[in-house]
């Protein structure tokens, strides 16, 4: 994959639709649970998520310090990770997302 490449997994923990679980997420078609039941069944997420580059990851992942993550926690690249929230050279990021929870 290039470095501006970016992989669009889901960040689900079970297959499939949450709201017509075993049934095809189709307009019309049953649903178990409204968006506002799914939220309060912590189904879905409750912190935004995107999808980043390989790059962006990677930068992001370079400029991290602070206590040192657990072995299983170290990941592909050939970094030391961290688990922040400190940054080296004072930097901030700054992740502006604009999504809407709906149901198309």
């Amino acid at each position: 994959m290039p470095i501006f490449g970016v992989q669009r997994g889901s960040i689900m923990t079970k297959n499939g639709d949450p709201l017509s679980p075993l049934y095809p997420a189709k307009k019309n078609l049953y649903r178990s649970k409204t968006i506002e039941q799914a939220m309060n069944d912590h189904v879905l997420p409750t912190i935004p998520a995107l999808p980043l580059s390989y790059g962006d990851a990677f930068r992001i992942l370079t400029l991290m310090k602070g206590q040192l993550a657990p072995f299983n926690w170290q990941g592909g690249f050939n970094i030391t990770y961290f688990l922040g929230p400190e940054m080296k050279e004072d930097c901030e990021i700054e992740i502006t997302v604009h999504s809407s929870l709906e149901i198309r």
